[in-house]
């Protein structure tokens, strides 16, 4: 008698799909942050839209969170298999983005340089110019800072994340059968 499931090709199916699922359910979650940015606010049972910035000026038509893509960039797979998956980012200051924070922070001691505008004069010749940055320094003394920084979540736990992540595991175990 044949073997009417084909039981063999079942396994092999299922041992291809199980090296594969974790890489396909990290790119996923990527995504889903990524969509955060675009979206400009975060998705659980619900739409939650991020709050907007104080600051108008030098912003105006930029999107919240977004100046040089770093932010966005930074989020990466730590780890991924079968236990767990582990999204990071690895800058210092995405968890408070992402969490947000009001209170107050110690600023330590430190130097900034600024730089002034920048004088071009004539030499005697009119092909050459001499070029002149004015850089100053100051120093900033250690003191409290008050923040008050709006939760404006674009990673973590979500309800909507998770029925994604269950569709792609329903619909791989579904095709070994098939």
């Amino acid at each position: 008698m044949a073997n009417k499931f084909n039981m063999g090709g079942i396994l092999l199916k299922l041992q291809k799909v199980s090296s594969e699922l974790p890489s396909i359910l990290a790119n996923e979650s990527l995504n889903f942050f990524d969509n955060s940015f675009k979206r400009q606010g975060w998705e659980d049972k619900g739409f939650t839209k991020w709050k907007k910035r104080q600051s108008k000026k030098n912003n105006k038509g930029r999107s919240i969170l977004i100046k040089s893509g770093a932010l966005r960039r930074s989020i990466k797979v730590k780890e991924q298999n079968w236990h767990r998956i582990v999204i990071t980012s690895n800058l210092p200051y995405s968890a408070i983005h992402n969490e947000g924070f009001k209170g107050k922070e110690n600023v330590k001691e430190h130097t900034r340089r600024t730089f002034g505008k920048v004088k071009v004069s004539e030499i005697s010749t009119r092909k050459t110019r001499k070029i002149k940055a004015v850089i100053k320094t100051g120093i900033v003394s250690a003191h409290i800072r008050n923040m008050d920084m709006p939760k404006r979540q674009f990673m973590g736990n979500s309800q909507k994340l998770r029925e994604k992540q269950k569709k792609i595991i329903v619909k791989a175990i579904n095709t070994c059968f098939k």
